[in-house]
């Protein structure tokens, strides 16, 4: 090696990394500068699960065994339409554009069903005419009422394809809060016993419900496991092998966008299956898995960033292996949806499967020693679940007693919390917001979309199993219905409320500050005016006087606010402008004589969210 450009010989001096664990956590420790671990690095996302920063093959007894998963996965494409004739042209733009399933979704209720585009044999017919793509058919029915009728439907419209059926009536039952489940599950499995076709599988496991409401991955998993068995047991006791139960068995899994949670949890669905299987000696083959992009994490605000979600989601479930995918329209949460969303949603998997080759790996995650120690430790949490519901009598009296509803609430309870407190971060409704977005109109969802049922189809029973409701939210649901509400109001009187940010003081603080609130109070739907700053207190209150805001929020440095706030608060009276003031930022040792001086309400990194907005609103003369 020649000399350096000083002229001196450069100093060589060997590295030699740490070769253990323990040599590694000295590195780390040294490097935090006085943090412990535990607390900067340890992440403990839900009960059951603890992580290190970092796993080596030294923390495994043995190295980790690639999982059995398929190397490819269907593209599934939900169909919209409330026609026969509508939905045709999605069916065939689907199957054009690379759709390998056809998604079919509705509830039953006691006289119509809603959200299916046909009932009767000869619309279906009408609509799959020279199909022969896959057919997956959900529906909420607690007790399996129309199942049969529309079975026959589709054997006779669509005969060379493979359909599955998702009525599981259990997960109904906990979404509606009543209905006779136990009728339910016997006329499932009386379809079942019925059923000699080997292109079919009729007893589903939707555990949307149960992720939707809430449940951490773990307990989705220990709800998937305790229904297998409900299923399975059921079945012996009904005449069925377990054989020919398990022919039956598919699982819908929604899955989130918490990236190396949503791998592992496929994962370890796939791992603890088979172990229910084999308890009951049916054959071990884990059931096909049809994964679907949760609606929990969408926002209805700023929705092109829900394509960003569904690909994150649907990267997750491909490499946790899937055996399908359902990809959500980024616009599923608006009346306006348009075409745009379901082309995006199926181009979102094709992308995936032909440029990102995803499609080429079995079992991608394989070998990542954290993706490996974090299965093993949702499959630990979710075993533990799965035994807690048996040891109640098995799912149903788990649900009855409300042991899972209880865990779910309380699991649902901290993400909100994390909301709440702007812990977690939604892009557009918690967070960053486009203050001048609108969806008020688009989130006024239509009722219609019924169709009667016919006579043959069995009334509904009087016999009706009380339980207490999984509620299905979205986290940012909240703060998004107090957007909304200041969009009604502005549409009554004919604008929104007005918060104007007064930065005053020292560039950088005052910069900051205005950017925070800007970004808090633009979650709540005010309209916002936002001058670059002034130095001068004069200059800074004299565009008051025109503007005449609703909110008027000081951004400036916790040791100017004791002079400021009285100060403007006699602008303000002087001029006759009925303004609150806010401040940005939380002075604890000046909090009570601010109050005292005429500041209304605080913005500043530690406030509730929503509590905060709707103070704001209140200020701004909002009524929910």
């Amino acid at each position: 090696m020649g000399d350096t450009i000083t002229g001196k010989s450069p100093q060589i001096q060997e590295y030699f990394p740490p070769t253990s664990t323990e040599d590694w956590l000295g590195v780390i420790q040294r490097d935090l500068k006085g943090k412990s671990i535990e607390d900067a690095l340890i992440w403990e996302p839900e009960e059951g699960v603890r992580l290190q920063p970092f796993y080596r093959q030294e923390d495994f007894d043995a190295p980790p065994s690639p999982l059995s998963v398929p190397g490819d996965w269907a593209v599934v494409q939900a169909i919209s339409g409330d026609s026969p004739q509508a939905a045709r042209q999605h069916v065939s733009t689907a199957l054009k554009g690379g759709a390998d399933t056809l998604y079919f979704s509705g509830t039953v209720h006691p006289d119509s069903v809603e959200g299916l585009p046909a009932l009767d044999p000869e619309a279906w017919k009408e609509l799959l005419e020279d199909t022969t793509a896959n057919i997956l058919l959900r529906l909420r029915d607690t007790e399996a009422r129309a199942t049969e009728y529309l079975l026959g439907a589709l054997r006779s419209a669509a005969p060379a394809s493979f359909l599955s059926l998702l009525a599981d009536p259990i997960a109904a039952w906990t979404s509606a809060g009543s209905g006779d489940v136990e009728r339910g599950i016997t006329r499932l499995l009386d379809l079942v016993k019925s059923s000699d076709a080997t292109d079919e599988r009729l007893l589903g496991v939707d555990l949307a419900t149960a992720q939707e409401a809430g449940a951490s991955h773990a307990q989705t998993i220990g709800v998937a496991l305790a229904t297998l068995s409900e299923y399975l047991a059921r079945g012996t006791d009904h005449g069925l092998t377990p054989a020919k139960v398990a022919s039956h068995l598919h699982l819908l899994l929604p899955v989130g966008t918490s990236y190396f949670l949503a791998i592992a949890q496929t994962r370890a669905l796939r791992i603890l299956i088979p172990q229910v299987l084999s308890a009951y000696e049916a054959p071990e083959a884990v059931p096909p898995i049809t994964a679907e992009t949760s609606l929990r994490m969408f926002t209805a605000y700023s929705p092109y960033t829900n394509m960003l979600r569904g690909t994150t989601s649907a990267a997750a479930a491909i490499i946790g292996g899937c055996d399908a995918l359902i990809v959500r329209p980024f616009d599923a949460l608006h009346s306006s949806a348009e075409d745009m969303g379901a082309r995006v949603a199926r181009n979102t998997q094709l992308i995936l499967k032909h440029e990102v080759h995803l499609n080429h790996v079995a079992d991608p995650a394989a070998g990542s020693y954290y993706i490996e120690e974090m299965t093993r430790q949702i499959s630990r949490a979710a075993w533990s679940f799965f035994q807690k519901i048996e040891s109640e009598g098995g799912l149903l009296e788990a649900y009855r007693e409300g042991v899972i509803q209880q865990d779910v609430t309380d699991h649902a309870k901290k993400a909100a919390d994390e909301v709440r407190e702007r812990d977690r971060v939604l892009v557009g409704a918690t967070h960053y917001p486009d203050v001048e977005e609108s969806r008020l109109t688009e989130m006024r969802h239509a009722s219609g979309g019924r169709i009667d049922l016919p006579s043959d189809i069995p009334a509904a029973s009087n016999n009706l199993d009380p339980v207490e409701r999984l509620e299905r939210t979205r986290l940012s649901e909240e703060v998004e219905a107090i957007r909304l509400a200041t969009e009604r109001y502005a549409e009554s009187i004919g604008d929104r409320p007005l918060a104007y940010l007064l930065p005053v003081g020292r560039r950088g603080i005052r910069s900051a500050r205005a950017t925070f609130a800007r970004n808090f109070i633009g979650c709540g739907g005010f309209s916002i005016e936002e001058p670059v700053g002034f130095s001068k207190r004069s200059e800074a209150y004299s565009d008051l006087r025109d503007i005449r805001p609703d909110l008027v929020v000081l951004c400036s440095s916790d040791d100017a606010y004791a002079d400021l706030t009285p100060e403007l608060r006699s602008f303000l009276s002087d001029e006759g402008l009925d303004a609150a003031i806010v401040v940005a930022g939380y002075p604890k040792d000046q909090v009570q004589a601010l109050k005292s001086s005429g500041v209304s309400a605080f913005v500043h990194l530690n406030a509730n969210l929503p509590e905060t907005l709707l103070q704001l609103q209140q200020l701004a003369g909002i009524s929910q």
